[in-house]
């Protein structure tokens, strides 16, 4: 297939059987699905459209999935000839380099690399074009994202002697050598190094307009925060004795992250104050999305080799909290980034976009899970903080 191609999905409707609510597969067939990286948007404004990669055979490529009839449209033709984003990997593929492309809802862009290409495709009008093109000498090497207003790309790159030296086996963090983090003016097409540091930026993405999340430091897994100027960084949250940290969301009320295994937190990125809280009975995987810091929910083992989503009615520093199961347990197939759920609220706020397994073929794709009864969880740190953070 090629770019332009169409294809239906066949959608279907049940009950999750462990909790009974109600779930929609929205995309199925011998391929496995799985959204964009859950730190950025997926989905049009309007709850619409959802861009995905597509994994099938030995090719990757970004499709677009219209909601309301069901079709799928592909977006790329990229030829990346190792498209899979390392250590996490499947067997090789061609492509759209695998989880570095980025949807920007202002504009219905959705940016990707092709090998060292920096394109934007409009899931639109399938207008495609290059907006940057980086060295030879270097290779984008981890988690992009686009800023709220439109205007700028950020993503990190490394010396590509280094990266195809380790390409095996997956590097440690600190090893990588001539790291940088960039930011790209869409519109002049021109790019600018934030941070450089010999260390591994896996993640990067917008908290807002002008400041950026990254991880992690050369030392230690962390959360690390800069802005346009660049020249700088802050650690918002490292390592200690409850644990290290691994995913973070950028969200009205702050950055809100885990301490696996079992504590969430959140952080006022302008103070640096912070509060934590402890899970009582059910552990975390993957602090799930929802900019508006309305619902704290997030992937966890439900049963000895299931997954789920946890949701937590409230939320208290000090005490154990316990959390209910809203999915699960379900099955997830494949290794690695594919198969996680990686939730995310929709835009609408009626349901929790994830990725799960159909066990018809064991695939994986993409689903709704119904939230409309879900109430806010209950927490008085955004009273407590009131206007500290910018909204995202």
């Amino acid at each position: 297939m090629g770019a332009g191609q169409e294809s239906s999905s066949d959608i279907r409707e049940f009950q999750d059987p462990g909790t009974g609510r109600h779930v929609v597969q929205l995309t199925s067939g011998d391929c496995f699905d799985y959204a964009l990286y859950y730190y950025i948007p997926s989905m049009t404004r309007d709850g619409r459209y959802v861009v995905f990669y597509r994994h099938r055979g030995s090719d990757v490529q970004l499709h677009r999935l219209d909601i309301l009839s069901g079709l799928t449209t592909q977006l790329t033709e990229a030829k990346t000839a190792n498209a899979l984003w390392r250590p996490w990997l499947q067997p090789p593929a061609s492509g759209v380099r695998d989880q570095l492309s980025a949807f920007c809802p202002v504009t219905n862009d959705v940016f990707y690399f092709d090998s060292n290409l920096l394109r934007c495709v409009n899931i639109h009008t399938l207008e495609d074009r290059v907006v940057y093109e980086l060295d030879d000498g270097r290779v984008p090497c981890g988690l992009t994202g686009v800023s709220p207003d439109g205007q700028h790309f950020v993503f990190p790159h490394a010396d590509r002697t280094w990266w195809e030296q380790n390409l095996a086996s997956g590097p440690e963090t600190h090893t990588a050598t001539d790291c940088r983090l960039v930011i790209v003016d869409i519109h002049a097409g021109t790019a600018r190094t934030l941070v450089h540091q010999n260390g591994w930026i896996t993640h990067s993405h917008f908290y807002d307009d002008q400041r950026i999340l990254f991880s992690h430091a050369p030392t230690h897994r962390a959360i690390l925060m800069t802005d346009l100027r660049g020249g700088w960084y802050v650690c918002l949250r490292s390592p200690d004795e409850n644990g290290m940290t691994c995913h973070y969301q950028a969200t009205c009320c702050g950055v809100a992250y885990e301490v696996l295994p079992r504590h969430l937190g959140i952080c006022d990125p302008r103070t640096l104050d912070r509060e934590e809280y402890l899970l009582g009975n059910i552990r975390t995987y993957h602090l799930g999305r929802d900019p508006e810091a309305r619902l704290w929910f997030y992937e966890a083992p439900v049963g000895e080799t299931m997954r789920g989503i946890a949701w937590l009615p409230r939320l208290e520093p000090g005490v154990p909290n316990s959390a209910e199961v809203i999915l699960g347990p379900i099955r997830t197939y494949w290794l690695g980034q594919r198969s996680h759920i990686h939730p995310t609220v929709t835009p609408g706020r009626r349901h929790i976009l994830f990725t799960g397994g159909d066990d018809r073929n064991e695939t994986n794709h993409l689903f709704l899970l119904d939230i409309a009864d879900l109430e806010d969880t209950q927490w008085d740190w955004p009273s407590r903080h009131a206007g500290r953070s910018t909204a995202l």
